[in-house]
């Protein structure tokens, strides 16, 4: 079993950030987590804030509540197949800094 090293844990709780905005608030690429909130029942209320119609879009919309489940999915992957997972996480922890530099600008 991989030891989770600082290093991991810090890749891991960038990539769970990237991720958890990305489902929360992003289109992505070709639109895909924009459908993805559409799917799941998210729709624009009247002054176009996300509004969850059940409980799936409602986890979705909620970035502390999406990343619990990220987090578990990433760090179950992580004990599984550690190398793999942490190469996958590596661009989203990457991205992440540029993210919340952003927001603080």
């Amino acid at each position: 079993m991989e030891e989770l090293t600082f290093l991991n844990l810090l890749i891991l709780s960038l990539a769970v950030y990237r991720l958890s905005s990305l489902f929360a608030f992003e289109d992505g690429p070709f639109s895909m987590f924009q459908k993805l909130r559409e799917f799941t029942g998210v729709i624009l209320d009247e002054d176009d804030e996300q509004e969850g119609t059940n409980e799936v879009s409602k986890a979705i919309i909620c970035p502390f509540c999406n990343s619990l489940w990220i987090s578990l999915g990433l760090i179950a992957f992580f004990f599984l197949i550690p190398n793999i997972t942490i190469i996958l996480a590596l661009p989203f922890a990457l991205s992440a800094p540029t993210c919340l530099i952003n927001e603080v600008i």
